[in-house]
């Protein structure tokens, strides 16, 4: 009895160290991909899989004592990943960097496609299927929505869970049913051209927590006549812009709250 008892705790113990041996592995930053500084020189993006030969990606929080902060177009072109894992620095996936990707497979919520960080499946929302529904429900745990994501889409509306920081670029491209939009208080990027075309957007509320807007943000939304803007005006004038306000229509306003 007392061998059989050894022999079941040693077998614990093995099992608990590949556990442990398993975990590590699965967090250690993959080797042998490429890198790009920005043009501010305070942060990478990830452009190839260069010399990578993992299956499963994991995507280092730094590289050279800079954050990651990005997924380049093309990045994973035709690579033979099946599972990417990113880290709460990434912000920014271009819609093309898994292009041909076949045997990648994204986490998923309703017909919602996701990639996520050890700890949260749902960090990123990829994209959305290309069906008609006219509504979604995002992950509660969604944290940025990234480029194109929702692009032709036929919503009418869509609710945007608080703790999302980033919409990407022409995220909502040509989503021309899309009529009213209010975002959360946790928002604070807004991509070029990420409401481009949403030609039955008529009103958009926008929070005090934000931070930028990109190039044409609304370009062609030609019924948009009002912005409502949860702050003041001295907060407005402070975010950080680029041309964001090309290609109105005519009777856009903004208003604010204080």
């Amino acid at each position: 009895m007392k061998k059989i008892i050894s022999i079941v705790l040693s077998l614990c113990v093995a099992l608990t160290l590949f556990a442990s041996l398993t975990s590590c592995t699965e967090s250690e930053a993959s080797s042998g991909l490429v890198y790009e500084l920005n043009e501010a020189g305070d942060a990478y993006t990830v452009t190839s899989i260069g010399k990578c030969k993992d299956a499963h990606v994991v995507l280092p929080a730094e590289y050279k004592g800079l954050p990651v902060t990005a997924i380049g177009e093309y990045a994973f072109k035709g690579s033979d990943i099946s599972k990417i894992t990113v880290t709460e620095n990434i912000v920014s996936i271009a819609d093309n960097a898994f292009e041909k990707c076949t045997y990648l497979i994204y986490n998923t919520y309703e017909t919602l496609s996701y990639i996520g960080t050890d700890k949260n499946p749902y960090y990123a929302l990829i994209v959305a299927s290309k069906n008609s529904k006219e509504t979604f429900s995002m992950h509660k745990n969604t944290k940025i929505i990234t480029d194109y994501a929702f692009y032709d889409c036929s919503i009418k509306s869509l609710a945007i869970p608080d703790g999302v920081t980033h919409i990407g670029k022409g995220a909502f491209g040509s989503c021309g049913a899309l009529e009213l939009l209010s975002l959360p208080e946790s928002i604070t990027h807004i991509s070029a051209e990420a409401f481009s075309n949403c030609s039955s957007l008529t009103s958009i509320t926008l929070p005090n927590s934000l931070t930028y807007i990109g190039d044409s943000a609304f370009m062609y939304c030609m019924k948009l006549n009002e912005i409502n803007f949860n702050g003041t005006k001295e907060e407005w004038n402070k975010v950080s812009s680029e041309s964001w306000n090309r290609y109105f229509g005519d009777k856009v306003g903004i208003t604010f709250k204080n």
